[in-house]
């Protein structure tokens, strides 16, 4: 069973995924092949590979760890949203 805390952190997760697909487009035409992270439902850091997004990461949220949704923007591929 999830507490209270954790049950928050599981609706603000989807809160940010389903930001995501809403400004799918506009994120993907602003950071194409780039990776985001994602918290309160706007973009707080970026990178164009893994590590140079958790640097940026780490500037902003320091050592602790940071709760953020990350996604990659590929120009190859556009992902499938089931209904």
């Amino acid at each position: 069973m999830l507490s209270g805390a954790e049950f928050q952190k599981l609706i603000e997760s989807e809160k940010n995924e389903k930001w995501i697909i809403v400004h799918y487009d506009e994120l993907k035409k602003e950071y194409q092949n780039k990776w985001i992270a994602v918290k309160g439902q706007k973009v707080i850091a970026w990178g164009t590979n893994y590590s140079s997004l958790l640097a940026d990461l780490k500037k902003k949220c320091g050592e602790e760890f940071c709760e953020v949704v990350l996604r990659y923007f590929s120009t190859r591929y556009r992902p499938r949203v089931l209904p």
